[in-house]
């Protein structure tokens, strides 16, 4: 059996404590900044690994737009083998390049006009060249899109970003050569997030080609893009800076309520008891968090000791366990979204997903 993934985001756990730089308004150019090694806070420093833009003075907001904050969150992704989920049918499509003869997307953008829209841009694919794309490789990527569309529907301010008018999110996505199969799948993270929803604009998505090859013919690369973009959209990266974790547990009002449900759910099926098959026990109103596997896994995903396959674990699975999917995406999920303070949508587009 292939060995469950363990996602290395080293800035998964992250908030912002406006107090420990100048005031941002007043800058009128990036300001370098690095990650406190708590990872509680971002701070000056020297070295250019995250930079924060004064977009108030360097671009004018677009119509009810929010400023934004550029950043440079992506982290690399440890390989050590995933599970599928299946990509979601194709939708609206925009500009089509045709590239060594196969035609190819160099942009997609999911969801419905004024719905959330989550915009796809392959980079790489032109007239001479694929890019390292595939339409398959590229699926992967619509579905995912898809299906944050789906679990997100409410429509976020436009924003302006290096002079392009984004709307709700835009990641650039790439297929590199990186060292072959094995060692490091790729970087994933959100690179713009709005400076008063904290909501991300923008995040960048590259995978090593190889890699990503052998993961579609193993059927397992959708649900790989899948774990990542929900990542760029704020899954994870952003709790610590919504006040949505205390210790290992995730507090947010929304999923403490769908977790409650599927407690209730699995006591009422196994005469009252709280003990999972594993042993563990469940404890309602708290949420476990992950708390293995270092920074960039703890803290950022569901506890895989409590959730199992589920999709957002730091783990994710390649079988189903005791009849249910293979890497389901709950509507607990779902509600952590809302928690975070998007408008989501109907619980009945997610997974069925129950304790065992």
């Amino acid at each position: 059996m292939t060995p469950p993934v363990k996602f290395l985001k080293l800035s998964e756990s992250f908030a912002f404590d406006w107090a420990d730089f100048p005031a941002w308004t007043d800058m009128a150019a990036p300001v370098p900044l690095l990650l406190d090694p708590g990872f509680d806070h971002i701070v000056p420093a020297g070295g250019p690994a995250v930079a924060y833009t004064d977009v108030k003075t360097a671009h004018a907001p677009v119509e009810h737009g929010e400023d934004v904050i550029e950043l440079d969150m992506t982290d690399s992704i440890d390989d050590h083998g995933m599970s599928a989920l299946r990509s979601a049918a194709i939708g609206s499509v925009g500009d089509i390049g045709v590239a060594a003869g196969t035609r190819l997307m160099t942009t997609y953008t999911s969801g419905a006009v004024g719905k959330y829209n989550v915009t796809v841009n392959f980079q790489g694919v032109n007239s001479l060249s694929t890019g390292g794309w595939t339409s398959s490789i590229q699926n992967a990527f619509v579905g995912a899109a898809e299906r944050i569309s789906k679990m997100i529907v409410g429509d976020l301010p436009s924003v302006m970003l290096n002079g392009r008018k984004i709307d709700d999110i835009q990641i650039t996505a790439s297929m590199s050569t990186i060292d072959g199969v094995g060692g490091v799948l790729g970087q994933a993270g959100m690179t713009a997030i709005r400076a008063t929803s904290m909501l991300p604009s923008s995040g960048a998505m590259k995978f090593d080609t190889a890699d990503a090859q052998r993961y579609l013919g193993m059927g397992l690369f959708d649900e790989i893009v899948t774990h990542e973009m929900m990542h760029c959209v704020g899954y994870g990266t952003l709790w610590k800076a919504k006040g949505l974790v205390a210790g290992t547990n995730f507090i947010g009002q929304k999923t403490v309520e769908a977790f409650n449900t599927l407690v209730d759910e699995y006591a009422a099926s196994h005469e009252g008891s709280l003990t999972l098959a594993n042993g563990a026990v469940l404890f309602k109103d708290l949420v476990p968090l992950e708390t293995s596997g270092g920074a960039g896994t703890a803290g950022s995903h569901w506890s895989e000791n409590i959730f199992n396959t589920e999709m957002m674990t730091g783990y994710l699975d390649t079988a189903a366990a005791n009849g249910t999917a293979v890497a389901p995406l709950s509507a607990m999920t779902m509600a952590s979204l809302q928690d975070l303070g998007y408008m989501t949508g109907d619980v009945g587009a997610m997974d069925s997903f129950r304790l065992v």
